[in-house]
């Protein structure tokens, strides 16, 4: 009976060595968009933050793109958030972000980047997610999921007119004064 359990865990430990499995493979990370709906005058500009949420699991390298309407939003500029290594492409109607940390990792909620449109054109643009991808020392999560957002922008109200001005009223029965023509004698 020793020898059954002795060979068993000999077969057990040579496995695991020879056929590592991954301990995240069944775990999940989200990438959001926040705020996820904003509102905005046409011409003005609107920041919003890109974030993940590993779920309590170490992440250390991190990938997402946003897609946009380039029709309703002109990109501007972007900061970077808690991953100190990354590379950001903005082009036409799209921002690609990679960020990876290295020698050590993120388990908890943590910004990707802020991203700066100006709104050019009434209506909806939708913030999409795609591309998403979370790992920890180079293992891939289960599962990345996406969390959209979007932008509303509306045509700035035109102020009210002022109120007309009332007319000038002469007491005297609403009869000009007679003019004065000084002389000089």
């Amino acid at each position: 009976m020793k020898k059954i359990f002795i060979n068993s865990l000999i077969l057990i430990v040579t496995a695991v060595i020879l056929f590592p499995f991954n301990i995240y493979a069944a775990t999940s990370a989200n990438i959001y968009v926040t705020p996820s709906a904003s509102n905005v005058v046409k011409g003005n500009n609107v920041t919003v933050s890109v974030r993940v949420n590993p779920n309590s699991n170490p992440v250390d390298s991190v990938q997402a793109t946003i897609n946009f309407d380039s029709g309703k939003l002109q990109y501007l500029s972007y900061s970077g958030g808690s991953f100190t290594t990354f590379q950001a492409n903005a082009s036409g109607s799209s921002f690609s972000y990679v960020g990876t940390l290295l020698g050590s990792s993120v388990s908890s909620d943590s910004l990707l980047f802020s991203i700066t449109f100006k709104a050019i054109a009434d209506g909806t643009s939708p913030l999409s997610l795609s591309g998403l991808s979370s790992a920890y020392q180079g293992s891939a999560f289960g599962q990345t999921t996406a969390v959209n957002g979007s932008v509303t922008i509306s045509t700035p109200v035109a102020p009210p007119p002022p109120a007309p001005k009332p007319p000038i009223v002469n007491r005297n029965n609403n009869v000009p004064p007679e003019p004065v023509v000084e002389s000089d004698k």
